[in-house]
């Protein structure tokens, strides 16, 4: 159990788990923003949404969750493929938490 402990606070005090951790958050809010978009229209009501399940879900403030949903949208207009973030999904999260998202994913689905 202690060195249950000793790993999570070491982990946290690598730069790599903090990096990981973001990388994490952009590659669900970029699939979230798909989502958005899949009906070509972005509106407020679902950009509330994501804002909001990025506060819930990662703990962000009103001003973090703004900045890195700026990010992501970035991304999401940049990308050729949504690979690097399903990958980054993929090998990161668990099932649990892979059924999580996808529950954000469908609230931000019904949102509009």
């Amino acid at each position: 159990m202690i060195s249950f402990i000793k790993g999570l606070v070491s982990n946290k005090a690598d730069p790599s788990y903090e990096n990981k951790a973001h990388s994490i958050e952009l590659a669900s809010l970029v699939l979230l923003i798909e989502i958005a978009k899949a009906d070509h229209q972005f509106d407020q009501g679902e950009m509330e949404r994501i804002a909001s399940l990025a506060s819930d879900c990662f703990h962000l403030s009103a001003d973090e969750s703004a900045a890195v949903i700026e990010q992501a949208i970035g991304l999401s207009r940049d990308a050729t493929s949504l690979y690097e973030f399903t990958s980054t999904i993929h090998e990161n999260l668990n099932d649990n938490e892979k059924f999580d998202l996808i529950k954000a994913m469908w609230k931000v689905a019904y949102a509009d």
